[in-house]
């Protein structure tokens, strides 16, 4: 007889987890320290802006961008020179926001560098 094979596992969220100098990061609130030793996940409450499922992540210097399935870019940390999207006013931003002026497009891998942000569409 044939061997069956056993279905394989649903894929469940993807987690994100943070650790290293806290102070641009989201986990810097929580933390309370500036290093974070080590990994710990991004707190529910940074991720409750992020509307799909996590499929990509970029640091820059001291920014982060993620990226979920649906397209949707999503920065935060410093954005002292605009890093994070050209709306935010904020020195440093705090929790992900969603990069305004990418919402109408279809983002399929993002990048960082020092202080520039990259997306690809």
């Amino acid at each position: 007889p044939r061997p069956t094979l056993s279905p394989r596992p649903t894929p469940s969220a993807a987690m994100l987890a943070t650790w290293g100098d806290a102070r641009f990061a989201c986990s810097a609130a929580e933390a309370q320290e500036e290093t974070v030793l080590l990994p710990r996940e991004l707190p529910e409450q940074s991720r409750a802006s992020v509307v799909g499922n996590l499929t990509d992540v970029a640091a820059g210097e001291q920014h982060t961008l993620l990226l979920d399935d649906l397209g949707n870019v999503y920065a935060f940390g410093r954005n002292r020179e605009r890093q994070c999207g050209g709306r935010f006013d904020a020195h440093v931003v705090e929790a992900p926001l969603a990069v305004a002026s990418l919402r109408h497009a279809f983002v399929t891998k993002v990048a960082a560098g020092w202080t520039t942000s990259f997306a690809l569409t």
